[in-house]
């Protein structure tokens, strides 16, 4: 985090936050760079005004981290939410998980 806020502070004094925009904090790789092939923009929050829950940039779904469907997907998908999108062909380590963790 420290070295994400000091670049996009470097990058603010360089150009002006006008063009750089709000501080953004990239918190996992998108869903097709998990996959083993190159992706998009990580998945990241604004950092620029305190909200109770905060959208996901540059997810598939733009879902909130907390209220929408983030976290509970990840809770119901047994720690790996893009499981959602899996219509068949589970591994069975993740319906092993899935059966021991309650639904959010």
């Amino acid at each position: 985090m420290e070295y994400q806020h000091n670049e996009w502070t470097w990058c603010v004094e360089q150009e002006s936050l006008e063009v750089v925009g709000p501080f953004q904090l990239e918190f996992a790789p998108d869903h097709i760079h998990k996959a083993n092939v190159s992706g998009g923009p990580p998945y990241a929050i604004e950092t620029n005004a305190p909200t109770l829950d905060t959208l996901i940039l540059n997810a598939r779904d733009c879902s909130g981290l907390f209220y929408h469907v983030h976290v509970a997907n990840a809770f119901n998908w047994g720690g790996f939410p893009g499981f959602v999108h899996v219509h068949s062909g589970l591994p069975e380590p993740v319906l092993s998980l899935r059966k021991s963790l309650l639904p959010l």
